[in-house]
């Protein structure tokens, strides 16, 4: 590999480090807010609180409650 061509590799390389890190900031700021969300939600009481159902992946074929999601309604349809 040539001189040029090593400089275009670290050059993009840089590049994709500086993305996944600002894509790591994102996340967890999302993951911030999510959890202030489920706080304040723990603490107020509505019609149907009780009955929440987690799921235990983000994704799960074998979820057996009412499927709201289209990704997975997708995934059990095939």
């Amino acid at each position: 590999m040539d001189l040029l061509g090593i400089k275009v590799l670290n050059t993009t390389s840089a590049q994709n480090s500086k993305i996944a890190s600002e894509t790591n900031i994102v996340a967890q700021q999302a993951s911030d807010i999510a959890q202030k969300i489920v706080q304040d939600a723990q603490g107020k009481s509505f019609e149907g609180k009780d009955q929440i159902k987690i799921r235990k992946k983000v994704i799960d074929p074998n979820y057996n409650g009412p499927e709201k999601r289209k990704i997975e309604k997708t995934l059990k349809l095939k």
